[in-house]
């Protein structure tokens, strides 16, 4: 991990800084209110708070993905399919609730491609004015062409997270199925040529680097080219959100051998206190992974987001987590004992 600064962890997602005045950055732009926010995120990242309303809301604005990669289910991708949009005063009106109640950050995203969404700027530039500290979106890149760039980074969004995991097009290829290596490469040096020229800091780009044994052996090349390029990477353990024989093929693939999950009764997982995710229909779930689907809380087409946020069923969720009581909660114990825990 050389000339890597650890900034946060969850034991099993790990960020590291590259760019050491990120905060000092973010502060910059928008304020000392920002520390106060990441102090509430770090202490509800340790369990040590239950927020009265989470501090950040993803949003699911479109459906769908130009990609088809394996660890990611089907059904929630729905490849192929026409694409479905959240309706803009839906999400007007759930980010005026929120800011109401205590809400600090949005990311623009869920399963799906977030960029295939052609005036997602409009949305960016909405949050950032009504008050958002952190606006945040993950892409796998492909469509971040010269114009989406420059759109984005005018539009006020904070953090740009690409999903790339590879230094050669062969291994890319085994993980980013439909992706062209080179394409997305071009692009992440470009939107930082764009931004240097724009004379702007923000948004901050993070790499996403999801560990398997297909790409370990390039990490350390990865770091190296990377280091003076991006400002945080993120190192991703392999959760497995897939049944039956797809299930095991993609423990086939993927997974690190000795290094699996079986059991882990100390774990707290935190995500519902830090998030709730509302998608493209106003479902809202308790929680951003694929798992997640299984969570559901409420709409907000139907119910005010901070009575969703207190209902029974969502208290219940939290209370549990912070007990470290998962397993009492059949889609968070599938989840948990299917992760996989890497000291990398």
């Amino acid at each position: 991990m050389k000339g890597l600064k650890l900034y946060s962890t969850t034991g099993r997602k790990h960020l590291y800084l590259l760019n050491e005045e990120t905060d000092r950055i973010m502060v910059d732009a928008v304020g000392r209110e920002y520390l106060k926010y990441r102090e509430i995120w770090e202490k509800v990242t340790k369990a040590e708070l239950e927020p009265d309303f989470p501090p950040q809301i993803d949003f699911e604005l479109s459906t769908t993905c130009n990609y088809f990669c394996p660890m990611c289910p089907a059904e929630l991708r729905a490849p192929g399919s026409k694409m479905k949009c959240m309706d803009y005063s839906l999400y007007t009106k759930v980010l005026s609730d929120g800011f109401k109640n205590g809400l600090k950050s949005v990311e623009l995203n869920y399963v799906n491609e977030p960029l295939m969404l052609r005036d997602i700027a409009r949305f960016i530039s909405y949050a950032r004015e009504a008050g958002a500290l952190d606006v945040l979106l993950n892409s796998n890149g492909s469509l971040l062409t010269e114009e989406m760039s420059e759109k984005i980074i005018s539009a006020g969004l904070t953090k740009l997270s690409i999903s790339l995991e590879a230094v050669t097009e062969a291994t890319y290829g085994k993980i980013r199925y439909g992706g062209n290596f080179g394409k997305v490469v071009n692009n992440v040096l470009k939107f930082i040529e764009i931004r240097k020229a724009m004379g702007k800091r923000l948004p901050l780009l993070k790499l996403t680097y999801l560990m398997t044994k297909v790409n370990v052996h390039e990490f350390d090349e990865y770091i190296e080219y990377w280091k003076d390029k991006a400002d945080l990477i993120s190192i991703q353990n392999l959760t497995n959100p897939l049944e039956g024989e797809r299930r095991q093929k993609l423990e086939d693939l993927f997974a690190i051998d000795g290094i699996k999950l079986d059991s882990d009764e100390a774990f707290k997982c935190v995500l519902p206190l830090q998030r709730m995710v509302v998608r493209h229909d106003g479902t809202v779930l308790a929680c951003c992974h694929f798992r997640g689907i299984g969570l559901v809380l409420g709409n907000v087409k139907e119910q005010n987001i901070v009575d969703i946020y207190h209902s029974g069923f969502a208290a219940r969720i939290r209370r549990l987590l912070m007990a470290g009581e998962y397993a009492k909660i059949p889609v968070c114990k599938r989840c948990v004992e299917n992760s996989r825990l890497a000291n990398y």
